[in-house]
């Protein structure tokens, strides 16, 4: 299993980057908390494959880049690939549940999608998610 937890970081310090897209995450993991999903479940499968009676369970933590910062072209790639992947996924990936568990407008959901495509669309270097593989 690989998946990815939305949480943008600096890859200098690793340091949690506070910006629309994180805002708009955050605003998302509450709404899907009212229909009782976790979006942080990644962090924690480990312990739970574990207590499920899973054994030898791996967990492999990577850093995926968003946007082409990167050195190496491979990782450029795939970051270019991926922030563009988000750009067309924000608003829509949470609109319904937001709107419906917190009540927001259509005017809000654009106003806040916006503001996290834009975080995409700029160039903030070296900010990656990480990646879970079990």
């Amino acid at each position: 299993m690989v998946d990815f937890h939305y949480i943008p970081h600096h890859a200098k310090d690793g340091l949690i980057v506070r910006n629309g897209n994180f805002d708009f995450h955050q605003t998302l993991t509450e709404a899907m908390a009212k229909r009782k999903l976790d979006l942080h479940a990644v962090i924690t499968v480990a312990n739970k494959l574990d207590s499920a009676g899973f054994s030898n369970v791996r967990e492999r933590v990577l850093k995926m880049p968003i946007g082409g910062w990167h050195d190496e072209p491979e990782l450029k790639e795939i970051g270019e690939f991926f922030r563009s992947a988000m750009k067309e996924a924000i608003p829509e990936i949470g609109m319904r549940a937001i709107q419906e568990n917190i009540g927001w407008s259509w005017e809000q959901m654009i106003v806040s999608g916006g503001m996290a495509k834009g975080e995409l669309e700029s160039s903030i270097p070296d900010i990656f998610y990480i990646v879970h593989r079990y």
